[in-house]
């Protein structure tokens, strides 16, 4: 993690040729989990692990949009996705390759705003390489 620059909304995020924005689907909220499992060795009577490895790594992100959207193309297409987020005096971008989409939760409550959580998984090119990028 570097720099000291504040984000303050998502400004949008590009899959597959569809920009998602506050004009465009109306985008509140990306998260981006980029984790694994951690396996800790330990012997004899240690309490702590001498070692940690992280294993099984993987990347996830969820979209949340303010429309009723419906898809069914899960798991049609593999495409880099590109979020961009606002701060004081610009952007910042971070790009994940070979994303695919594999959930989509619409849901509408009586007299409010509908969301909807779209949901991809990364797909690795080669099982080694990072696929985030920030800038």
């Amino acid at each position: 993690m570097s720099g000291t620059i504040t984000t303050i909304y998502p400004q949008s995020v590009t899959w597959n040729s569809i920009t998602y924005s506050a004009a465009s689907h109306g985008l509140v909220r990306a998260e981006v989990q980029h984790g694994g499992q951690p396996v800790e060795s330990l012997a004899g009577d240690d309490e702590y692990a001498r070692q940690t490895f992280v294993v099984n790594k993987g990347v996830r992100v969820r979209l949340f949009i303010r429309n009723f959207a419906i898809d069914t193309s899960l798991g049609a297409a593999t495409s880099n996705m590109v979020i961009t987020v606002k701060h004081k005096s610009g952007t910042k971008t971070l790009t994940i390759a070979n994303m695919i989409l594999f959930d989509v939760r619409p849901s509408q409550a009586r007299a409010q705003e509908s969301e909807t959580i779209l949901e991809f998984v990364h797909e690795s090119a080669d099982g080694t390489t990072n696929p985030l990028t920030a800038a």
